[in-house]
């Protein structure tokens, strides 16, 4: 039986007239970075690179060392791992496979600068990028728990190379698409029916309006026809008889057209009359048309280039 982990949950509170100290400034930014860590891990399970922000941690591999772009990062922790600048890192003495990993410092505090001692911020640099750090560690023992693998070091023969096999981890936005549906009002549809030029053989064509869903781009729809199409005399023999083969066209981000082919037996007279008599015959039966429209990953920001 797994046990659920305790948290305590803190929150501050300030009064009129209050004075602030510095802690206390310190201690609110330590309640938000957690907060934070725990709503990237649990909702948007981030661990890994951020291709598209800045450099996105690119890794260049020289003679003796390696260079890392600047980037964001998310440890499985849903900590943020910022480097904001170009950062070199020498090769270690390498003798088997090794990760060139970024991760938050083991001693990190939280509050000094390297900088300026005594200081919260130090000039031309952000306290997060001296949060973390980057180090060779061995593959073979590597954990997600230890941060984020950048890239992959080999020896072979006496040569530091980089392992071209080797692919980060890339974060990604919150999967989810945006999905919407609706349908026509049953009875009180706008059919527009067109003649095929075949007996008994008619279009039918249904303009739909997805303009209040708000998608940024044209989803993929889904629409079917919906009522009885067939009625019966009072002796039981069919009256109409209706087969229909439908389809969806001229798709935008704003509405669609659902157009269907219908088969209607003793439906009879002119163009004219026969378009009254399906659009008549179509709103006394309650037929209607309901829709799904699915716009996937609208606004991902942080995605794998």
């Amino acid at each position: 039986m797994s046990i659920v982990e305790s948290r305590e949950l803190e929150r501050l509170r300030y009064h009129q007239g209050q004075t602030l100290r510095g802690v206390d400034f310190r201690d609110q930014r330590r309640i938000d970075d957690q907060l934070q860590a725990w709503h990237n891990r649990a909702h948007h399970n981030v661990y890994g690179v951020a291709k598209k922000i800045l450099g996105g941690l690119k890794v260049k591999f020289e003679q003796d060392h390696v260079e890392v772009d600047s980037g964001l990062a998310y440890d499985c922790f849903g900590r943020p791992l910022i480097r904001c600048d170009e950062t070199r890192v020498p090769f270690s003495e390498l003798t088997e496979p090794v990760y060139l990993v970024i991760r938050h410092k083991k001693d990190c505090g939280c509050c000094q600068s390297v900088h300026l001692p005594g200081s919260c911020f130090a000039p031309h640099h952000s306290l997060v990028a001296e949060d973390t750090e980057l180090v060779w560690l061995p593959a073979k023992n590597f954990s997600f728990r230890d941060g984020v693998p950048l890239a992959r070091a080999t020896n072979v023969n006496g040569v530091i190379g980089n392992d071209a096999v080797f692919v980060a981890p890339a974060a990604r936005a919150l999967a989810r698409p945006r999905i919407s549906s609706g349908t026509t009002i049953p009875g009180a549809t706008t059919w527009e029916v067109a003649e095929s030029g075949l007996p008994s053989f008619a279009e039918v064509r249904v303009r739909i309006d997805t303009s209040s869903a708000g998608f940024t781009t044209v989803p993929e729809y889904f629409a079917s026809l919906q009522g009885p199409l067939t009625s019966l005399d009072a002796t039981g023999v069919f009256k109409v008889l209706c087969v229909h083969f439908d389809h969806i066209e001229r798709t935008h981000i704003d509405g669609f057209v659902f157009s269907f082919f219908m088969v209607a037996a003793r439906i009879t007279g002119g163009a004219a009359q026969r378009e009254r008599q399906i659009q008549k015959f179509l709103n006394q039966q309650k037929a209607y048309v309901s829709w799904l429209a699915v716009e996937h990953n609208p606004g991902d920001a942080i995605s794998e280039a």
